[in-house]
């Protein structure tokens, strides 16, 4: 059985985007504390637990969360 992948979201112009991901929760929530004191409000970002960390997998998380079907 595949390790689960946490993936950081972060929405910018009113879309969904992947921007850093990991096997550890914490280093995930780490960077999310890093674009907090940046400016990026927490409404804006969110971590997500993967299956696995394929691309495929990821890009159908970020698809879910902007309301799109993945191809």
């Amino acid at each position: 059985m595949a390790r689960p992948y946490f993936t950081l979201a972060v929405r910018e112009d009113g879309r969904w985007f992947p921007e850093f991901g990991a096997y550890d929760r914490e280093d995930v929530v780490s960077e999310m504390d890093d674009y907090h004191y940046h400016g990026t409000k927490r409404k804006d970002m969110k971590v997500l637990k993967l299956a696995d960390a394929r691309t495929k997998t990821m890009e159908a998380a970020i698809a879910a969360l902007n309301g799109k079907p993945c191809a």
